[in-house]
Parts: structure tokens; C-alpha cells; sequence
């Protein structure tokens, strides 16, 4: 999940959607976006307000640059997360996340090797 304190996005693993839920005054309009991400698991907000989501099943953090047209942008890729779960049932074991560093810098976790990976501000595509 993730929110900017009026909207929270929820990522759907097994259908690679993002849900989006706008508060407004106590009432709740639910959009969902049907983007195909491959294992869609930690999701969080960049400095610029765009989403970041950890796509377990493709190995890469990708950047949604506009929920509406499903534009998407690989920032990296070859991620060793983890995959050892039963197919039918969710990811419970490790939850691969990320997040944002005051500076701009993205963190990501990789369950897989128990590491955290950092991508420098700078550095993102």
C-alpha cells in the first residue's frame, strides 16, 4: 500500500492491478487499473508523486507514469527476490517492499539474497 494521505493505492499480486482509493469528506470512490504487473508486491510514492511497485515476478521496480494510460517504466531490473511460495496461495513468507530516502534515493528489499538494494537518485532511468 501506499498513500499521499487523500488517495491509497493498493497493489493486487495475482491480478497485477493497482487499486486506488480517493477519500474525500468520509466518502470513498474505488478505482481499480488494469496494468498486467507481474507480482505487484511493494508499492510507494517517489519524490515526484509517481508510483513505484516492486514486480516480484519480473525481478524489477518499475515506475507507473500514469495510472490511466498504463504507461510504465522499467527503472531496474535482475532483482533476486523471493519466490518460494505454493502458486495458489499469496506471497507470506517474505514481502519484497520499497521506499524513498529523503534525498530521492530508492530502496529496495530482495528477500531472496536478504539484502537491501539502493538505487541513487541520479541513477534512476
Amino acid at each position: 500500500m501506499a498513500s499521499d494521505g487523500q488517495t491509497l493505492w493498493v497493489a493486487d499480486y495475482f491480478n497485477g492491478d493497482i487499486v486506488q482509493v480517493d477519500i474525500d469528506g468520509g466518502l470513498s470512490t474505488v478505482t481499480t487499473f488494469e496494468l498486467d504487473l507481474q507480482g505487484p508486491e511493494g508499492i510507494a510514492l517517489d519524490q515526484n508523486g509517481k508510483l513505484l511497485v516492486v514486480e516480484v515476478g519480473a525481478s524489477r521496480l518499475s515506475r507507473i507514469e500514469d495510472l490511466s494510460s498504463g504507461e510504465i517504466t522499467v527503472l531496474a531490473d535482475g532483482f533476486n527476490f523471493f519466490d518460494g511460495f505454493l502458486p495458489i496461495f499469496p506471497p507470506y513468507w517474505f514481502f519484497d517492499g520499497v521506499t524513498v530516502g529523503p534525498s530521492g534515493d530508492i530502496y529496495v528489499t530482495g528477500g531472496g539474497e536478504r539484502v537491501i538494494y539502493k538505487i541513487r537518485a541520479n541513477k534512476v532511468r
